[in-house]
């Protein structure tokens, strides 16, 4: 006669089933942020939890696990949920299939995708950062690296840039704007600013913060403002004196430069690279894992939401360069600019990194010549650089428009230096 089997005997016989977890188990999107102590790799980010053991067979030590997205792009904006695997950097081991992102120049020919030209007719293809790492690659000399037309004493007094701004805001109620739009200071500039209420003359009050940024403060109850502003810029200014307290400032990490979540991602993708290699791999690294999509990020997205969507705006690309740069020690910030050659044509956001005693562009769009391009404002991030604050009452903004210009467009080779003047 057959005896069933208690609760007991059939949970040990289940258990002797069930295989043992392994490398090649993925990591799951958990419900709470993971609170649990553990290796950094146990908290790789607060919204991931590692449901095994990592364990890796290579007879080699590897360097550390990273994620990798593989999932194929979305157009949504928030992804709910997030298939990610193992993959070992230092030999290429691949513990679970890799469904990345398609090609970079293959998501601009699809149908149905809305991107912005790129460069690519006048600009020289990423390198590759696998060969930045080659041992036989020689870095090209300084003098090789530096097309900066600065260093011209002849042009620095001859290159002309021109640019113009104009906003219609509605406020709903007594509010406070703030505009950040004029040249920034240092500049040898001709401007004039037009702002009107409802039609009348009004005069902003200016404030000045880091590095050159100016404010133009409104103080206004419900009207239509109309914000009109022109600027001629002569030559290219000189380099700003290096503050140590800046130095410090722009390694930690700020509101949309989440550096200290994206830490393990970035000491996984760049191990082995320093200085301006390490400009030319975060580059090419972000312009070939983004594409350029016009309304994909939200105001209040930052730069670990852009790597999960795989797409953004100008200003997605420069946090997310500005956040992997901080997360390797590097100084980076952001530069709001006008931007000659850009279309079509709008603000742009462009990263600064600090390698070598010098600010240096790096600009992962590659959308506009570095040279010509005119700062507006300098910070930690968006927060500190957007074109229009409200910072009491309601406003909406109805219109925007930009237009830059320059007497020459030069040919912007990515794998050069380029300093904003």
């Amino acid at each position: 006669m057959r005896v069933s089997d208690s609760a007991a005997t059939r949970a040990r016989r289940a258990s002797a089933r069930r295989p043992k977890a392994s490398a090649s188990d993925t990591i799951e999107r958990n419900s709470a942020p993971d609170n649990r102590a553990g290796s950094r790799a146990e908290r790789v980010a607060s919204n991931w939890a590692i449901s095994a053991p990592i364990a890796c067979r290579c007879v080699v030590p590897c360097s550390p696990i990273r994620l990798v997205n593989t999932r194929p792009p979305t157009f949504g904006r928030y992804l709910k949920k997030e298939s990610v695997s193992l993959e070992n950097t230092a030999c290429g081991r691949q513990v679970a299939d890799r469904r990345g992102s398609p090609p970079f120049d293959k998501l601009r020919e699809r149908s149905g995708d809305v991107a912005r030209p790129s460069l690519a007719d006048r600009s020289p293809p990423f390198p590759d950062p696998r060969d930045l790492l080659s041992s036989n690659r020689r870095r090209p000399s300084p003098a090789a690296l530096d097309h900066d037309p600065a260093a011209n004493p002849e042009r620095r007094g001859t290159v002309q840039r021109r640019a113009t701004a104009h906003l219609r805001i509605t406020a709903q109620s007594s509010v406070r704007l703030a505009l950040i739009v004029a040249a920034a200071q240092g500049q040898r500039i001709t401007e004039r600013l037009d702002v009107r209420r409802d039609g009348s003359p009004l005069d902003p009050r200016e404030l000045f913060a880091t590095h050159g940024t100016r404010l133009h403060v409104i103080d206004t109850d419900a009207a239509t403002i109309e914000i009109d502003y022109d600027v001629e810029v002569t030559g290219l200014a000189e380099p700003a004196p290096i503050d140590d307290v800046d130095l410090l400032t722009y390694v930690r990490p700020s509101r949309y430069c989440e550096s200290d979540t994206l830490s393990p991602t970035a000491r996984a993708e760049f191990a082995g690279l320093s200085g301006l290699d390490l400009l030319a791999g975060v580059s090419s690294w972000v312009g070939s894992e983004l594409r350029y999509v016009p309304g994909s990020s939200g105001p209040t997205d930052g730069a670990t939401q852009t790597l999960l969507a795989r797409q953004g705006v100008c200003r997605d690309y420069a946090h997310l360069v500005i956040a992997l740069l901080r997360a390797l020690d590097v100084p980076a910030r952001l530069a709001a600019v006008y931007a000659p050659g850009l279309s079509p044509m709008d603000f742009h956001a462009v990263a600064e990194a600090y390698v070598d005693g010098a600010w240096h562009v790096v600009d992962a769009t590659t959308l506009a010549p570095r040279q010509t391009l005119v700062r507006i404002a300098t910070g930690r991030d968006a927060a500190d650089t957007a074109f229009l604050g409200t910072y009491h009452g309601f406003a909406t903004l109805d219109e925007v428009s930009v237009t830059a210009t320059s007497d020459e467009l030069p040919r912007d080779d990515v794998r050069e230096l380029a300093e904003l003047r």
